[in-house]
């Protein structure tokens, strides 16, 4: 990813991190959303394709830590209290 490169609603995410959401018509201010890699980015109820979303800060999925594996296994498999 390129500095100061944005997303458009229906781009697929290929990073997961934090994203900076600009608004079309300036109907918000702009604001932090998460966004999952493999998904798309939405659009707005109110901008619809207007949104533009920028990568803040990068971030890997706790999944995808080898060092996780067998803690997230033993969360799974453990007893509701």
């Amino acid at each position: 990813m390129r500095e100061g490169e944005y997303f458009k609603p229906g781009d697929k995410v290929v990073r997961s991190g934090i994203y900076n959401v600009t608004h079309g018509g300036g109907h918000m201010p702009d604001h932090p959303v998460t966004c999952m890699f493999g998904k798309h980015f939405p659009k707005c109820d109110d901008c619809d394709d207007a949104a533009r979303f920028t990568l803040i800060s990068y971030a890997k999925d706790v999944d995808s830590e080898p060092c996780f594996k067998l803690a997230i296994g033993k969360q799974a498999s453990s007893p509701a209290p």
